[in-house]
């Protein structure tokens, strides 16, 4: 049996939306004619849950909430695929990296769960984990100075915590405060 079709509610579509992606991306949803060869290429798309043309669909109708509130826009592998074989030049990628940064702006609750970890991570020590200890085949655990290697130089944590704040970053990391 066939799977219900999913109806559009008119009265959700945020055409503004759409119009402030293209206005503030190198993407354009609307000259998309649906080709999919954006979907056909995708790596992601093939192991995952991808599926980049109804994600270019979506925002070119104003479906805002639906593309935010969206898993999909975080199993992209950027394999920049779709924004190199478009015909149109509707730069899929550059689409998906916006709305990522709005989904974390909104807070949203579909940011995985190691997204937020690795961002915590640079947030508090500049870096997306600790450095770590070599391990031999032996299992025996090296540090840098044993292995005499130069002390890492580490960023600037602090620097790129404040930075990272201004992007709407509190609502996701909440440890932060």
């Amino acid at each position: 049996m066939d799977e219900p079709r999913q109806i559009v509610d008119f009265s959700r579509l945020d055409f503004e939306f759409s119009n402030y992606i293209k206005q503030n991306t190198n993407s354009n949803p609307f000259v998309c004619f649906t080709c999919r060869t954006c979907s056909s290429l995708c790596t992601s798309g093939k192991v995952n849950v991808l599926n980049v043309a109804k994600i270019v669909r979506q925002i070119a109708i104003g479906l805002k909430d639906d593309v935010l509130r969206s898993k999909e826009i975080w199993t992209c592998a950027t394999c920049m695929k779709c924004q190199e074989f478009c015909p149109q030049g509707v730069n899929p990628l550059d689409m998906i990296y916006f709305l990522q940064n709005k989904a974390v702006e909104a807070g949203m609750p579909t940011i995985p769960k190691a997204y937020v970890e690795m961002v915590t991570s640079i947030a508090k020590i500049g870096l997306i984990q600790p450095p770590q200890e070599v391990i031999s085949v032996d299992f025996d655990e090296f540090d840098r100075a044993e292995l005499e290697l130069p002390e890492l130089s580490m960023p600037d944590a602090e620097k790129i915590k404040k930075n990272l704040l201004k992007t709407g970053f509190r609502q996701v990391i909440k440890e932060l405060d």
